[in-house]
């Protein structure tokens, strides 16, 4: 047994525990923690991003196929790779439309704003013009999802993307299944979602 806990052992076994008590409290037991690796920042300039080399991996890989799954850290850069990923299949595909899927509304600004600087120093400032997680409505939502995926005047990769909750989706799904044909469907935290008949 090492010495602080011995220590706090007989504080506590002492007659005075209110004394004992105080002292127990301020004792530190044990410390757990580790240093946090240093990461070079990836900011080229006016607030756009270079992809570090595993999202630049993931890209290139995942670029020209149709189902993935990234699975990697909280906060290691998941929705700046899978905007990135998006913003190009855009870009090469004129009629491709991106629904961004999220379990809760906050989630959503997750995908909101990327300023992205491709490996061959291109840049593309990608914000989806179509945010609804800004509203309760979700048979409305529907309805202006199926809107947008009907107009096929929307040239902009900003116009044809859009961001909402699962359940939006679902109810999407439900509804008007066949209007889903080209688009990439990007479902972020998809452990949220329930194995299910359709």
């Amino acid at each position: 047994m090492s010495d602080k806990w011995t220590e706090i052992i007989e504080l506590i076994n002492t007659q005075d525990t209110k004394t004992s008590m105080k002292k127990v409290i301020r004792k530190k037991g044990f410390t757990f923690g580790w240093e946090s690796l240093p990461e070079p920042s990836t900011e080229v300039s006016n607030n756009f991003y270079k992809l570090k080399n595993w999202q630049a991996e993931c890209v290139n890989k995942l670029e020209n196929t149709t189902d993935w799954i990234i699975n990697a850290p909280t906060g290691s850069g998941k929705s700046f790779a899978i905007s990135c990923l998006a913003a190009k299949r855009l870009q090469k595909d004129k009629n491709l439309k991106v629904i961004f899927s999220v379990p809760m509304k906050i989630i959503g600004a997750s995908f909101a704003n990327h300023r992205i600087e491709l490996p061959n120093k291109k840049r593309i400032h990608f914000v989806p013009a179509h945010d609804l997680c800004n509203s309760d409505n979700l048979e409305n939502n529907c309805e202006r999802i199926v809107s947008i995926l009907k107009d096929a005047d929307h040239n902009d990769i900003d116009d044809r993307a859009i961001i909402c909750t699962h359940a939006t989706l679902v109810r999407l799904f439900k509804t008007h299944k066949k209007l889903l044909n080209n688009v990439l469907i990007v479902i972020d935290e998809a452990h949220h979602i329930k194995n299910g008949e359709s």
